[in-house]
């Protein structure tokens, strides 16, 4: 497994601890002290091993005249939002 994503949290600031439980189903608490919250929007989920994941967006801005000469140039030069993993063996 290369990871774990949590839609809809932030990272803390610089000098800020935050504690999460993450539950199997991807059910995620923060812990304030000993009390648990629930976080009812926020959602983790594995990210399995995958290539560079990119901003796709931004490369389909890049390449909006349809030519895939450019697409293929842009790929190469698309911005990178996680890097690639190589798998386990």
């Amino acid at each position: 497994m290369s990871g774990i994503y949590i839609s809809g949290v932030k990272m803390p600031e610089k000098d800020q601890l935050v504690i999460f439980r993450i539950w199997g189903n991807g059910q995620v608490e923060r812990l304030e002290g000993y009390r648990p919250f629930l976080l009812y929007d926020v959602k983790a989920t594995d990210i399995p091993d995958h290539g560079r994941l990119i901003d796709a967006d931004a490369l389909l801005k890049k390449c909006d005249n349809g030519d895939d000469v450019m697409f293929i140039w842009a790929l190469e030069d698309a911005p990178i939002i996680i890097p690639a993993e190589e798998a386990e063996t």
